[in-house]
């Protein structure tokens, strides 16, 4: 058996990252700032990056909790184009 023990640890020792040393690094940047920082082009593929998902997950959601919604749309497909 060894007889080393390990020094106890303070408060403050635990408390703190052991990789971290020195001043922290803090991010400045707000939401604010980097929306308005934007212009159109970004927000259209913004629109773009984000309607994708949007919409499968939409699909997704559809077919699980409507699975007979292919008749009920062509039900009312008939009934708007019916009298056309």
């Amino acid at each position: 058996m060894s007889s080393y023990e390990p020094p106890e640890e303070s408060e403050e020792e635990t408390s703190r990252d052991a990789g971290a040393q020195g001043k922290e690094v803090v991010d400045s940047r707000e939401f604010s700032d980097v929306v308005g920082g934007m212009d159109r082009i970004d927000y259209l593929i913004l629109a773009a990056v984000l309607g994708v998902p949007a919409g499968l997950l939409t699909v997704v959601l559809v077919l699980q909790f409507f699975p007979e919604f292919q008749d009920t749309a062509g039900e009312l497909v008939r009934q708007l184009l019916g009298p056309i």
